[in-house]
């Protein structure tokens, strides 16, 4: 009897320590900027699509128009620049970035969700808010560039 409870209770601890480290639910890193957490692969992975997303919002709030088209898919690039023109001569937004959740990861393709904060501090109108971000990652050429963003679940707040 004993010799059965300790086969079976090796076999748990076993299955229990292969299931932590190879597991396909939420994981998370610590990094100097956020917490990652999520469904990714591997760490370098993840650590790459959260500095490409902080560049990005670093060269929105900076208005540094060359750098913001940089982090983008090549595709989305002149839209995005006759859009983001208008948006920056317009607005003086700031935008922090609150989370970071790898939702999806495949060898080219991952999807994040973020909350993220903008605050008004220009003249012209513009609510402050935190917003759930979805950005579509895409790697090419050995690369991850956004391919998409889209904002969800908006709440407004104050300053």
């Amino acid at each position: 009897m004993k010799k059965k409870i300790l086969i079976i209770s090796g076999i748990l601890i076993f299955v229990l320590v292969t299931f932590s480290l190879f597991s396909p639910f939420k994981k998370s890193i610590e990094t100097d900027t956020l917490k990652i957490t999520g469904k990714f692969k591997d760490e370098e992975t993840a650590k790459t699509l959260l500095t490409r997303l902080e560049t990005n919002i670093k060269a929105a709030n900076e208005k540094d128009m060359d750098t913001y088209l940089e982090t983008l898919t090549s595709e989305k690039r002149e839209d995005t620049k006759k859009e983001m023109s208008a948006f920056f001569k317009e607005y003086d937004i700031q935008t922090e970035l609150l989370s970071f959740e790898i939702k999806k990861q495949d060898a080219d393709h991952a999807l994040v969700q973020t909350q993220q904060k903008s605050i008004n501090h220009g003249n012209n109108k513009y609510r402050n808010h935190i917003a759930e971000a979805n950005h579509t990652f895409i790697k090419r050429d050995g690369k991850w560039y956004i391919d998409q963003s889209v904002m969800s679940n908006t709440k407004f707040i104050k300053k």
